[in-house]
């Protein structure tokens, strides 16, 4: 984490439960959420579990006793991953002094994930590299944008109601 930015406390919380068919090979099925909270709270961290539980186990038709829930902490950190965009607490810094900051988060990720080399085995024996955190691209900076393809970050109303900046790339 950075000397020049508060750092939050960052979950990851995985969901499995049984079920057949098609793309469930092993007779499981499972997904995964990842999210920043403004300070450690895991009583928060369970109530957003269980109300996800509420919704996959009436999406998917299964009981909420059925799903296994898989929480853990992953590190204190100042920007959380979305699908395909970053975000963090909107603190009242400049726009420049975001993109400073998100631009030193992608760095020390990348060094990281340079430092950990993590590969591992596929069932076909091929091997493979996985990161130890996902960029999903924000480290080609010419994707950066905000809403609508406007300049990153992004400070559009939603981010506004949230209390947060985002930089989607």
């Amino acid at each position: 984490m950075s000397e020049d930015y508060p750092a939050y406390p960052i979950y990851d919380v995985k969901f499995k439960w049984p079920q057949e068919g098609e793309g469930c090979p092993d007779g499981t099925n499972g997904t995964s959420m990842i999210f920043m909270l403004r300070e450690k709270n895991i009583s928060e961290v369970n109530d957003r579990a269980f109300k996800t539980v509420e919704q996959l186990a009436e999406k998917y038709n299964v009981h909420p006793s059925e799903i296994n829930i898989e929480v853990k902490f992953q590190r204190m950190e100042e920007w959380c991953l979305h699908w395909f965009n970053h975000w963090t607490f909107d603190r009242g810094l400049s726009d420049d002094d975001i993109l400073k900051s998100f631009r030193d988060y992608v760095w020390r990720m990348s060094r990281l994930n340079r430092e950990s080399q993590k590969y591992f085995i596929g069932k076909d024996g091929s091997r493979y590299y996985r990161d130890e955190v996902c960029l999903m691209g924000a480290e080609d900076e010419w994707r950066w944008k905000g809403a609508d393809d406007t300049p990153a970050p992004c400070r559009c109303k939603y981010c506004k109601e949230q209390g947060v900046v985002r930089i989607n790339h």
